[in-house]
């Protein structure tokens, strides 16, 4: 749930195009005067068609991607500060599409402690995050398992786990759950929702699975680049 006046990030004006520069002026960009603000300790979906700007505002917050104007911030620091920028990527970690991508290492263990080697913390603390995250989505056991060897829904523990080593405020689930069956999804959601009731971590769950938005504090809708609260009707709620 959400806690009344604790920002964590937020949005003002914002607006983004690739290769806005070689546009004319009056171009619609990619996103679109959005503002926004994410609170501490909510669960928000974020839904929209394909094409709408879901996977670019999601680079937006933890600032693979800058503005063309407007704002964003996180815990305060503007994404546009340099000096800001990889304590910014610790707070927000990302969790996209394919988990491939994102794990390197040869083992479990040795993929789950690359973040916190790169911030240069001592081994034994990066040992302790890293039983730990394991641990909490229940893959202690395969630590020195090739990540290769993993099913699908393990390379995505992994891959929170690997986020949750840096001790994030938020987290963001890019449709990373978009080709499991249902019952995969559901594990995969059940986890973020105890991360979130449990820890206070922040998720916001882009998603087209009507069922995933029931689970939500709260219902966002983008569309043409533009940003909208949706609420969720019976009719709606009884279909799922």
């Amino acid at each position: 749930m959400s806690l009344a006046g604790e920002n964590l990030i937020e949005i003002q004006d914002l607006k983004f195009c690739y290769n806005a520069k070689t546009l004319p002026p009056h171009h619609t960009h990619c996103l679109n005067s959005i503002s926004l603000t994410i609170y501490k300790g909510e669960f928000i979906a974020l839904t929209g068609k394909s094409g709408s700007g879901k996977s670019t505002l999601a680079k937006m917050l933890n600032a693979l991607l800058l503005p063309d104007s407007g704002a964003v911030r996180v815990n305060g620091m503007d994404s546009c500060d340099i000096t800001m920028r990889w304590e910014i990527r610790r707070s927000v970690g990302v969790l996209f599409q394919d988990p491939d991508n994102q794990i390197i290492g040869t083992t479990v263990a040795e993929d789950a402690a690359f973040g916190p080697e790169n911030l240069g913390l001592p081994p034994e603390t990066i040992r302790l995050r890293v039983n730990e995250a394991l641990n909490t989505v229940g893959m202690i056991e395969y630590g020195m398992v090739a990540p290769h060897l993993l099913n699908a829904v393990q390379k995505l523990k992994l891959s929170i786990a690997g986020i949750l080593t840096m001790q994030p405020a938020c987290i963001v689930v890019d449709e990373s759950t978009a080709l499991l069956n249902r019952a995969e999804q559901d594990e995969i959601i059940a986890l973020l929702r105890n991360l979130n009731r449990t820890a206070g971590l922040t998720v916001l769950l882009i998603t087209q699975t009507e069922e995933d938005l029931l689970i939500a504090d709260r219902v966002l809708e983008i569309d043409a680049g533009c940003i909208k609260e949706r609420h969720i009707s019976a009719k709606e709620a009884l279909s799922c």
